[in-house]
């Protein structure tokens, strides 16, 4: 397999870390077209967001003009359990340009127009991501380096793992993965069924060994961020990322506790602000929405928490709809 795939990066410039052969597909698509030649593919909407994608994305944004129709996760259920999204090329010399729609209730509504994408994540708007976006000094990247958890083939191949509950259980802990992770709460049982010696831990990764604050998977518990901190310094594997604060003088300066983190990873004002920018794109919160994710100060904060009618998510619909129904911004 991993030939395979060196073949491939070969072959194409849009192939990126694990990537996907449907991406390679429209790569080879896009070159064939003739000058305005036009194709339209239905695919997976996870090439919106994900890293692996963004040498696609930019791609795309060099060869022409880009028309997305978000069509959600039910399109092609019980048949197809993922969310798609209509992709709608024309090759031309008029570049950087996307168009953003979304199908909802038989009908297709603007979201939004920009005339200056160059490949970034694709994501939707509201009044009220836009509000939280401005209040927001900060993104999660500027004060947090943010580390994802070594994934399964990674531990399955790990000398210092047991596949076994260990005889001298005294010596070693469990690895935790998105599972023991509930918002505020580290369930610390062991639910993978991988065991690790205490003093092997640093080997796996040198972070495990401070406290910090764990983020597990995006849409859980209704669409949550599930974050908690980690004080007993455990392993982890699988869709769990780590905040690790940098240690220049900016991140010195911000003046919010793990607590108050915390108390704004798990609120309804993130998990609305999920929900509205990525819909239903993926079940998984990846490293990129994380980053990109609106950090407020102390002072910041403050203000969020002052806003009537956010306290539940079903006010959020009432006070904050999406501008674009009607007419799409345009950036």
């Amino acid at each position: 397999m991993n030939a395979i795939k060196q073949k491939y990066k070969s072959l194409y410039e849009t192939w990126y870390g694990k990537y996907n052969v449907y991406g390679a597909f429209i790569e080879k698509s896009i070159k064939l077209l003739k000058p305005e030649g036009r194709l339209i593919f239905v695919v997976p909407a996870t090439f919106m967001i994900l890293d692996e994608f963004k040498k696609l994305r930019t791609f795309l944004s060099q060869n022409g003009k880009t028309t997305l129709i978000y069509l959600g996760p039910d399109a092609f259920k019980p048949e197809a359990d993922v969310s798609s999204v209509v992709l709608d090329f024309r090759k031309s010399n008029i570049n950087s340009y996307l168009e953003l729609f979304e199908y909802q209730n038989n009908e297709i509504h603007d979201i939004k127009i920009n005339s200056r994408w160059k490949g970034e994540v694709v994501k939707f708007e509201t009044n009220y991501t836009q509000k939280l976006e401005s209040v927001c000094l900060h993104r999660l990247h500027d004060i947090y380096e943010i580390k994802v958890s070594p994934r399964t083939p990674e531990i399955k191949n790990s000398l210092f793992i047991e596949k076994e509950r260990p005889i001298q259980i005294e010596d070693y802990i469990p690895l935790l993965n998105g599972r023991n992770l509930k918002c505020n709460k580290i369930n610390y049982e062991c639910l993978t069924g991988y065991w690790i010696k205490k003093a092997d831990v640093n080997k796996l990764r040198g972070y495990f060994q401070n406290p910090h604050i764990v983020v597990g998977l995006g849409f859980r518990e209704n669409g949550k961020v599930a974050g908690a901190l980690d004080k007993r310094c455990y392993p982890w594997m699988g869709d769990v990322y780590h905040l690790l604060k940098k240690g220049d003088l900016f991140s010195s300066k911000f003046d919010m506790s793990d607590t108050e983190i915390l108390e704004y990873l798990n609120s309804v004002y993130v998990q609305k602000y999920i929900k509205d920018t990525y819909r239903q794109i993926t079940y998984h919160l990846s490293i990129s929405q994380l980053k990109n994710l609106p950090l407020p100060t102390r002072k910041e904060w403050e203000i969020i928490k002052s806003w009537r009618g956010c306290r539940k998510i079903d006010a959020y619909n009432s006070l904050y709809k999406t501008s674009s129904r009607h007419k799409p911004n345009e950036i």
